[in-house]
């Protein structure tokens, strides 16, 4: 998305083509990897979650073996939403989201109970809706314009090709640590108890979080697009922002003065854009994170909705009021990682998720231990999300107070500078475009 975002800002409708060309090639490719890996190893990938004797497992494997086949449509699916995202249209997905998701619920009663499938039929139907999603997707964007098959089929530059792959490494690098930590998670409240009673409280508990963290996500996704489309103005196809001076007296002449030229943004004026842009966003994060905090305390009341067991219900209270306030600083940690992605700073946001993830592994084995055993239960596995959400916003201030290894601009080629709320010189320079005729340009000073 950051990548398509910066093309269609700059007007380089080439460029975007060849992005969503080449992304789809890569999503086909990966797909069908991963297709063959969980039909032919379904144990193994299973047994990152459960252990070998779990009873899960009896429903767990058809449910990975139906979902496995909508792999590809997937990511063909998550293509597409990025793309329209990087264009800064949310409506399309929103529409697809809405018919595809009603789909969904319209097959699973049908296919779970009247056809008998159980949890292969809320598989199937799932795995229909992502089908669908990512042939709506592809339909759409070939209607546009935006993806030809040419492009798809011929083989990538790679000059095109290489910021592709190194953003998609540190991308999946990312996906790897987030995969990992909230794995890590899910096999820690399984063993917590033999009644499941723990789990079904960690179930009603993550799922409230999640719900606030949908709102969040909506704002990280806004930054990982909103500040390549700034930065993307000053791209290959804009010029510097130039005015034209006034003609020096002895070359008047009495002849037409030249048309004006398009005033574009300097480069220096694209990264204050982006970094005014980021701002915003940081600042909206932090209250989206404590109004859904608020109101997740304020849902504690209804959390025997979610269970009729008084001891599902009591096990979830805790962990519950943990979650609420850790929205406090989740809003500024999600937006900052979007505005990392949209600045380009892939690995460094993929290196700060590692780290994140190893504390948070680290956590587990102390504080997640069983209480029988002299741990803090499932109040040790919210406690470690603490400490992975903080390791991650420590990362974020680092790169927003310009301590870190990029910021938003420098990475698009602009001119490094200090801290991303400091501000920096400007000054302004003459050069000669005709006879008689100049041109100022601002450019930040040494």
């Amino acid at each position: 998305a950051p990548l398509i975002a910066k093309a269609a800002a700059s007007g380089d409708k080439e460029a975007m083509e060849d992005e969503v060309a080449q992304a789809v090639v890569l999503g086909t490719v990966v797909g069908a990897l991963g297709t063959v890996l969980l039909l032919t190893q379904p144990d193994w990938a299973l047994g990152l979650v459960l252990a070998k004797d779990a009873p899960a497992l009896e429903y767990a494997r058809p449910y990975l073996k139906w979902r496995t086949l909508s792999f590809i449509p997937a990511l063909l699916s998550t293509i597409g939403f990025a793309t329209y995202r990087g264009k800064l249209d949310p409506m399309t997905p929103l529409k697809i989201t809405l018919v595809t998701q009603l789909v969904n619920v319209v097959l699973d009663p049908i296919l779970i109970f009247k056809c008998g499938l159980g949890v292969a039929g809320a598989s199937i139907a799932t795995a229909v809706a992502e089908c669908l999603a990512g042939f709506a997707y592809l339909y759409l964007l070939g209607r546009e314009g935006v993806l030809k098959l040419g492009k798809v089929v011929r083989p990538p530059s790679m000059t095109r090709l290489k910021p592709l792959l190194q953003g998609g490494a540190a991308v999946q690098l990312r996906a790897l640590a987030l995969n990992a930590a909230f794995l890590a998670i899910t096999r820690t409240t399984q063993g917590l108890d033999a009644t499941g009673i723990l789990a079904a409280a960690h179930a009603i508990t993550i799922q409230l979080w999640q719900l606030g963290g949908v709102v969040l996500f909506g704002l990280s996704s806004c930054a990982s697009v909103l500040v390549p489309a700034e930065l993307g103005k000053a791209g290959p196809k804009a010029k510097p922002k130039a005015t034209p001076a006034a003609p020096k007296p002895e070359a008047a002449s009495g002849a037409p003065a030249a048309a004006a030229s398009p005033v574009l943004p300097s480069a220096v004026e694209a990264g204050e854009a982006a970094r005014a842009t980021a701002n915003r966003l940081l600042a909206w994060g932090g209250l989206a994170g404590v109004g859904l905090g608020a109101a997740q305390l304020a849902c504690l009341p209804l959390l025997g909705v979610f269970s009729p067991l008084p001891a599902v219900v009591a096990a979830a209270r805790v962990p519950s009021i943990l979650g609420a306030v850790l929205q406090l600083i989740n809003g500024l940690v999600f937006v900052g990682e979007g505005v990392m992605q949209g600045a380009g700073s892939f690995f460094t946001l993929a290196a700060s998720n590692l780290v994140a993830t190893a504390g948070m592994l680290a956590s587990l084995h102390v504080l997640a231990k069983p209480e029988a055993v002299g741990g803090f239960g499932l109040n040790g596995v919210w406690a470690s999300f603490y400490v992975f959400n903080l390791i991650r916003l420590a990362a974020v201030g680092l790169f927003t107070s310009g301590m870190g290894p990029s910021r938003p601009g420098t990475s698009a080629g602009l001119p490094q500078r200090p801290p991303l709320l400091l501000g920096s010189p400007i000054r302004t320079v003459e050069m000669p475009i005709r006879a008689g005729e100049f041109m100022k340009i601002e450019t930040k000073a040494d």
